[in-house]
């Protein structure tokens, strides 16, 4: 998606990846976004946007890395990466029949997953 204004690419990218603080490098000339995650031996980076005089871009990544909070959470009741994973693209009743990973995209559907995962840790979850 394109944008007109500096300050409208910003905020667009910053909305592309809910739960994430999302980098931005370079000026009002030239810049880029990006997020970055700890994998469990090395740091990815993740590009989400680019703005140069014309008009910005951002582009929403395909496969985004959980949130930092849900990772947290996610950790204290699953033990592998997959076991993640697997759940994450599992259609949940508590979300209505929704995968994890689709509510992810949203601020509101990232506290509803939050929630899911604390009442799973600490035994509330149906």
């Amino acid at each position: 998606m394109r944008y007109s204004t500096y300050i409208g690419w910003r905020r667009a990218c910053q909305a592309a990846v809910p739960g994430h603080k999302v980098i931005f490098e370079g000026s009002q000339a030239r810049a880029s976004a990006y997020i970055e995650y700890r994998g469990f031996s090395e740091t990815h980076r993740i590009d989400v946007g680019e703005w140069t005089a014309k008009p910005g871009v951002v582009n929403i990544p395909p496969l985004l890395p959980l949130p930092p909070r849900i990772e947290r959470l996610a950790r204290k009741i699953f033990t592998t990466d997959k076991a993640i994973t697997d759940w994450c693209n599992f259609p949940a009743p508590a979300l209505d029949g929704r995968k994890p990973d689709e509510k992810l995209k949203t601020a509101a559907g990232v506290r509803e997953v939050e929630s899911l995962l604390n009442d799973m840790a600490y035994g509330d979850a149906m």
